[in-house]
């Protein structure tokens, strides 16, 4: 029985698989630097990219961790810089891209006081 439930929680994660959310793009399409993130950090990025301008500067945003689309592959390459952004102390999100696409980046900004990232912050670090 151990064994049959196995195999039918692992073909859920193969279905998954086909069901794959993938990444928003916002920002210059010649972008330089690459910021990456998840969740909440979304709306903060945004309007930080829209005070400093988008030149030069490209935003993938994920709405799903788990699975990731190969497509993070193509934006990563063509970026001379990638920064990921998290609202965590261990940068969970970048371990989990290394893991499944040993990709690392260059540098991240992350925050764990509990509080969300403010634009200004944002705008601070980039």
């Amino acid at each position: 029985m151990r064994i049959a439930m196995m195999d039918k929680r692992l073909k859920k994660g193969e279905l998954l698989k086909t069901e794959i959310l993938e990444p928003e793009f916002y920002g210059d399409n010649d972008y330089e630097k690459l910021i990456i993130s998840w969740g909440s950090t979304c709306h903060p990025i945004k309007e930080a990219m829209q005070l400093k301008g988008q030149s030069k500067l490209g935003y993938l945003y994920f709405k799903q961790v788990y699975p990731l689309s190969e497509k993070i592959k193509e934006f990563w390459q063509k970026a001379k810089e990638v920064i990921v952004i998290e609202n965590n102390a261990t940068g969970q999100f970048e371990k989990l891209i290394r893991r499944e696409f040993g990709l690392s980046a260059n540098r991240h900004i992350r925050k764990y006081n509990g509080l969300p990232f403010s634009v200004e912050e944002i705008c601070e670090h980039l």
